[in-house]
């Protein structure tokens, strides 16, 4: 036999042996692809609308608003909103954050447990709780101005500040020798002030606590305000004192006593620092009636140009626009926002908030929170 037959016969046979193997049955799990991994990838379209989209999540930082002014504040709306929990007997204090994507609120649980609770803005979710050292019967809670911390006042005398990131502890400040009623850190976040029963007002070095200077108040002091560039601290009790943090000198720098004795505890400083806004009560004795009123005292001049604005109702929650000009204060009796034009000494507008346990108002003055006994909501300007 040749090399060519050898050949031929050679491609015959694997020819026959191919056929006969296609020709078996075989399962067809041999075949069946193994597990895989599903890819992951971002999608370059948006979902169509017969698509199921998952729920998102807020972010923590809101979306930008524009700044409450004179001329958008008609069209302030409420935002969110938000019921508070069912077991919350009351609120004593809240505080919104500098970007208004957290509210602090001190909150008495049933059966009587006092606590600072940190909430999601939008959405009233909790972040996390921690029982306070005592009970409180004061609105002492505030946000340091980076938003990284906040403190609570209590009963106790003590100031407790918290890391907002993860509810962990920082420090506890001491010094007042009875409750703490009010307290506020200062915009360049390294000094933070509180007052309490003991008519002082106490100031520490936020960075290491080390206890600053303490300043003599004639009577228990209901507000502290510092002043844009941290240099003034400004009190209020049934008089008005502007302590100069850089001096050394524990005197106030500014002494005003005209309103007393009814107590004044709404005060704040305009954005540029030139002027500090106090709302009390003069006393007719004419009439035998207490007339409310507004004082605009130009710090640069100290005495010399104090504007008196008289206002129909006694104001709370009182801030200064940026243009320095216009005031916003709760009238309780009507339950609405007014803003004030003190230069024209005149009301330009009204919002109807209802009935209201606590305001108050991120650092940049585009939202405020609100509080009622049974819910929270946050403000802004509607776009």
């Amino acid at each position: 036999m040749n090399y060519q037959n050898i050949s031929k016969m050679a491609v015959f046979a694997v020819a026959v042996f191919l056929l006969a193997a296609c020709s078996v049955s075989f399962p067809a799990s041999m075949f069946s692809p193994g597990p895989t991994a599903t890819p992951v990838f971002t999608p370059t379209s948006l979902p169509s609308p017969t698509e199921t989209i998952p729920p998102v999540t807020p972010t923590s930082t809101p979306v930008s608003a524009p700044p409450i002014s004179s001329s958008n504040f008609q069209n302030l709306a409420s935002l969110q909103h938000w019921d508070l929990a069912s077991d919350i007997v009351k609120i004593i204090g809240v505080a919104l954050s500098p970007l208004a994507d957290k509210v602090a609120l001190i909150a008495v649980r049933y059966p009587g447990q006092y606590s600072l609770e940190l909430h999601q803005s939008q959405t009233g979710s909790l972040i996390w709780q921690q029982t306070l050292d005592a009970k409180t019967d004061y609105p002492a809670v505030a946000f340091s101005a980076d938003g990284s911390l906040v403190a609570v006042g209590t009963g106790s005398s003590n100031i407790t500040i918290w890391n907002v990131s993860d509810g962990s502890f920082s420090q506890i400040l001491k010094g007042a020798a009875y409750a703490v009623r009010v307290l506020a850190f200062s915009p360049d976040g390294n000094l933070i002030a509180a007052a309490g029963s003991d008519s002082m007002v106490h100031v520490w070095r936020v960075a290491d606590g080390v206890a600053q200077a303490s300043y003599p108040s004639r009577n228990n002091v209901g507000n502290l305000v510092f002043s844009p560039d941290s240099r003034y601290l400004a009190t209020s009790s049934d008089v008005f004192a502007v302590y100069d943090l850089t001096s050394g000198n524990t005197s106030p720098v500014i002494y005003y006593e005209a309103i007393a004795p009814h107590p004044t505890t709404e005060m704040a400083f305009s954005p540029d620092g030139r002027f500090l806004i106090v709302e009390g009560e003069l006393n007719d004795f004419n009439h035998g009636v207490w007339i409310p009123r507004i004082v605009v005292w130009n710090l640069s001049s100290n005495r010399d140009s104090v504007r008196k604005v008289p206002i129909p109702d006694p104001i709370q929650n009182m801030v200064v626009l940026s243009d320095g000009q216009t005031v916003l204060g709760y009238d309780a009796s009507k339950g609405q926002l007014d803003a004030i034009d003190t230069p024209d000494k005149s009301i330009i507008g009204t919002i109807d908030l209802g009935d209201l346990l606590f305001m108050d108002y991120s650092a940049d003055l585009s939202r405020f929170v609100t509080v009622t006994r049974t819910s929270v909501a946050v403000w802004g300007v509607a776009p």
